[in-house]
């Protein structure tokens, strides 16, 4: 729900340690973009996930 390729993170094939490791290179070698996807990142958590949010979904985990 977080991750958006290229955005908010880096999205990997499942199984795929070729490209998982060319992305954390590639992530580690570019700090402008390390932090714009934490900034987007934390943008879209502060939205969809307040303490409100989080509390009325674990209710109605609990009432079904």
């Amino acid at each position: 729900e977080v991750i958006m390729g290229g955005e908010t993170g880096i999205l990997i094939p499942s199984r795929d340690d070729s490209v998982l490791s060319n992305a954390i290179i590639s992530l580690l070698n570019d700090r402008a973009k390390q932090k714009d996807m934490g900034k987007n990142a934390r943008k879209i958590i502060e939205k969809k996930f307040t303490w409100d949010m989080v509390a009325d979904e674990i209710v109605k985990v609990y009432h079904s």
